[in-house]
Formats: structure tokens, sequence, C-alpha cells
């Protein structure tokens, strides 16, 4: 099976090449890697087009104005010839042996539509932490977070990715979790709890500040869920899994205690027992332990 890699990418110079980097020195490589510039204003192109003279499966295709990631992305699989995608951020990396796991996998379950890998985070230069995800996450698991992680993780069949759409663009966040959702239903999604994906962070500098867009993303994929939820004897367990999913993102994100106060008080509310109270202080402490390694590598 021959595997396209696709990197969407908006003046990052400084990492573009640390990721086609670790798409290329794969322990199986990939048949291409597209990279996606998405309107760049700086010289993040040529320093592309400099290495497509020495890389012949290095392919560009550039976008004189901004379309976001989404779109990016879905125009990579569209010019895509392989038959699995590999989608990569530009700011992040691989683990070499990446894409030789996640392919005997795919052959260890040849209906699964998409496999994922656990993954790393790197604090600057201070602390790493890793995450590992569960071998096999099925649609439920998706409810009230995204066990699976960013695009970076994941390994689609190309059929598959066309038969339900590709990414939605008209999602103002969550999109990777929304297509996760999509392809779960098709079938269960597998996973190499491994982490084999490098994140990193520099001051928190990658995630989203926009909080409309954020909230109006979590909320989009509750109410997408609604319906699915209510129908479930738990279902006043699940819904307090995301309050306290909003909890972790008003303070990772927005350091809003008021807000992680409210969501953590209708998680109580939507599961009133002891086993609730124990996840809100757990969620605490996580959340605490995060934001202390981003303040400290930003510092």
């Amino acid at each position: 099976m021959k595997v396209s890699v696709i990197i969407p990418v908006k003046n990052r110079p400084e990492v573009i090449l640390r990721a086609i980097g670790s798409a290329f020195a794969q322990s199986v490589r990939p048949y291409e890697v597209i990279v996606v510039d998405d309107g760049s204003t700086d010289q993040t192109p040529e320093v592309v087009e400099e290495l497509m003279q020495s890389e012949p499966a290095l392919k560009l295709i550039r976008n004189e104005s901004s379309s976001g990631a989404p779109t990016a992305r879905n125009q990579g699989a569209n010019s895509a010839e392989g038959d699995l995608l590999a989608f990569l951020d530009s700011d992040d990396c691989w683990k070499e042996n990446k894409l030789e796991s996640q392919l005997k996998l795919l052959q260890m379950y040849p209906q699964t539509p998409a496999v994922f890998t656990g993954f790393e985070f790197h604090y600057g230069d201070r602390q790493k932490k890793t995450s590992r995800t569960p071998d096999t996450v099925a649609r439920s698991d998706l409810y009230s977070r995204n066990v699976l992680g960013g695009c970076s993780s994941a390994l689609v069949r190309r059929d598959v990715f066309a038969q339900v759409g590709g990414f939605k663009p008209e999602m103002p966040s969550c999109q990777d979790w929304e297509l996760w959702l999509r392809l779960a239903d098709i079938g269960d999604l597998k996973t190499i709890p491994e982490p084999l994906v490098v994140y990193y962070f520099d001051g928190g500098m990658r995630i989203s500040k926009n909080r409309e867009n954020v909230e109006n993303g979590h909320n989009m994929i509750f109410g997408l869920l609604q319906d699915e939820i209510d129908k479930r004897p738990d279902s006043g367990v699940v819904k307090a899994h995301q309050h306290l999913r909003m909890a972790e993102v008003y303070l990772k994100q927005f350091d809003d205690i008021s807000a992680v106060i409210t969501s953590l008080g209708r998680a109580i509310i939507s599961s009133p027992s002891p086993g609730c109270l124990f996840l809100v202080f757990k969620r605490l402490a996580q959340i605490v332990y995060y934001k202390t390694l981003v303040r400290e590598s930003g510092s």
C-alpha cells in the first residue's frame, strides 16, 4: 500500500523542514509527501521548493490566499496518489517507525477505516509528556473528548476519507475530532498506544486563542451527539465528562477560572456522585500540571 503524506503549512519556514525530514526518514518510505502552502507571506514556499530539487517525491501546492488548514488537507488528499493518507502538521514530527507500525496494524485489521498512535508532548527544552491511546476507539469513546489527538497521528484509507467527505472547513474548530467521529461510524478505529508522534509546544503558542471558535466547535460536536447520548442509560455521566472537557479547555487555553468553576459545577450537577467528584479533582490536578509545564516552557 502506498502512503501519501499531506502537510499543510502557513508561514512556518523554521519548522517545515523538520516535518518533511521526519516523513522521509520513515523506515517505510512514503510514496509522496505533499506540502500544501496555505497563502504564506514569507519564505516558506521557497524553502520547500529548494528541497524539491533533491527530493522528487516532494510536491508543493501553493494557494495565493489562506483558506484554512482543513481545506488545505482536503486539497492534498484530492491530489494524492497513494492508497493511504497520512496527515502531518508542519510543527509536528514523526518517530521513524510510525508509518511502518501503522501499516502492520492495518494489515491486521483490514476493515478499520483508520489507525492512530500515541503522542509525545515537548514543552520547550524543559520537559516532555507522553499520552498513550486505547488500543481500540469506538464512536462512543469520542463522545466527550478527542482521545485520538490531532491530525498528525492519523493514517486513513483514502477511499474511506473520500466516502465520508473529508474535513469540514465550516467547523470553527475541532475539525479533526468531528472527522474521527464520522470515521468511527464506519468501524472501530485502531491505535498503537506507543507515542510515535511528537507535538511541540512553545509557551502554548500553537493553541487556538479564538475563544468563540473553540467554544462553538465543542458545542457543535456536543450538539451533533446530543440525541445519541440522551438514549444512553449513562447519559448524565457522559455529559459530566463533556463539562469536564470544557473546564480543561477554559483553563488550558484561556486561564478563565470562573468558567472552569462553572463547568466543574455543571459536571457535578449532570452526575452528582462520588465518582464524579473524584474525576473533578483528578481533572483539576491534571490541568494544573499541564499549565505548570506550559508556563515553564515559555519562561
